[in-house]
């Protein structure tokens, strides 16, 4: 029988031998090489799996270290049952309810377990910035002061012996967090539906998942907070610099800004481009002909090519502009130094009438979230093209 230490050490031994051949070819490598490191990501990914299941095992014990009961398996597999009869129609809101509170989940609520993480998985997969800022999750929508402390003012002092020591108060501010409404909607056809054969489940929880990712990022980056959250470009904190040349931005414009960072905030940083500005940046040469953005050697198939600019990683963001005059195509900023407050847990609904007349069946996902800068140094600087 597999337990997690012994997976987990398994992986690091594959982790070390791929990072071993990497690191001895330098920045070159043949095909014999590749076959062994995709072959080394393989088996990484199944132990992964394997991982998560003893995980998902354990999260149902009663109690730590008491082995997980048949019945609270069992009620667990009736909950996933239920929700995807319901799903499918064959399971009313109220039947599913009362299952929900039988079981144990969490008071009143009916998603299951796997069916949310895989949906907030989903969210964060596809937000760029989203999977990588901090979050937060509350229980009540009321307003939250967030407490900001801007400490670089101040200093110690040589003192003599006996002498007075000066003390100085934090210099603090709060921000506020609020709880806007995000929602979305698919159709489905009752045949899709009564298809035992397709993952029903699977596929509403992606396709929400995505939904409600492409515009949480977008708000992240450019939201102007109203009704939603301040994005990190629209945000007055965030300081700007303007390309040098005209219709242009280039490499050495962003390795400037990265000195317009408060010296705290740069440790962490990320370079996020928009598409056509990374293809350009992609095109430029050191003085020996070499690229100047340079691939990282933990690519994977999901993401298969990572990019450093002077050290520090560089990512497309596809909600920033094209490269045109006055746009900003360019950020740079620890992705820590951004907040995003969640309220609860996305909350999925099924409409069986609107639709009745093509026999669709519709599904809504509501959120409630807030998403704001909580630095007050300079967290983050934008690229303005001249």
């Amino acid at each position: 029988m597999k337990n997690k230490a012994d997976l987990q050490a398994k992986r690091l031994e594959l982790e070390n031998a791929m990072k071993s051949i990497v690191e001895n070819r330098a920045e070159s490598i043949d095909d014999t090489a590749l076959a062994t490191i995709d072959s080394l990501k393989q088996d990484m990914v199944q132990i992964d799996r394997e991982i998560r299941a003893i995980d998902e095992l354990r999260s149902v014990a009663i109690s730590a270290g008491k082995p997980v009961e048949a019945k609270a398996l069992d009620a667990k597999t009736e909950l996933r049952s239920a929700f995807g009869g319901y799903l499918r129609g064959k399971v009313a809101m109220k039947d599913l309810e009362k299952r929900a509170v039988t079981v144990g989940a969490n008071g009143a609520d009916i998603v299951p377990e796997d069916f949310l993480r895989e949906l907030q998985e989903t969210i964060l997969e596809y937000g760029v910035l989203g999977g990588s800022v901090r979050h937060i999750t509350t229980a009540d929508n009321g307003e939250l002061l967030i407490p900001v402390v801007d400490d670089t003012a101040n200093a110690g002092a040589w003192v003599g012996e006996a002498g007075a020591i000066t003390k100085a108060d934090f210099a603090t501010s709060n921000i506020t967090m609020n709880a806007y409404k995000l929602a979305t909607g698919i159709e489905v056809s009752t045949e899709l539906l009564e298809d035992s054969f397709f993952n029903v489940e699977s596929y509403i929880a992606k396709a929400l998942g995505e939904r409600l990712a492409r515009t949480r990022e977008a708000a992240f980056v450019n939201g102007d907070g109203a009704s939603k959250p301040l994005g990190i470009l629209a945000d007055p904190k965030t300081v700007s610099t303007t390309s040098a040349a005209a219709g242009v931005v280039d490499s050495t414009d962003i390795l400037t800004s990265i000195y317009k960072l408060d010296p705290s905030q740069r440790a962490g940083a990320v370079i996020y481009v928009s598409d056509d500005l990374m293809k350009d940046l992609s095109l430029e040469t050191d003085t020996t002909g070499r690229p100047l953005l340079q691939a990282q050697a933990g690519a994977t198939p999901a993401d298969p090519v990572k990019n450093t600019l002077g050290g520090y990683p560089i990512v497309v963001n596809y909600e920033l502009a094209l490269v045109a005059a006055s746009s900003e195509s360019c950020f740079i900023g620890n992705p820590s130094s951004y907040m995003v407050r969640d309220i609860r847990n996305v909350t999925i609904k099924r409409d069986d009438y609107t639709g009745m007349g093509s026999d669709m069946i519709s599904f809504f996902a509501t959120q409630r979230l807030d998403g704001k800068t909580v630095k007050a140094n300079n967290a983050f600087c934008k690229i303005i093209t001249a």
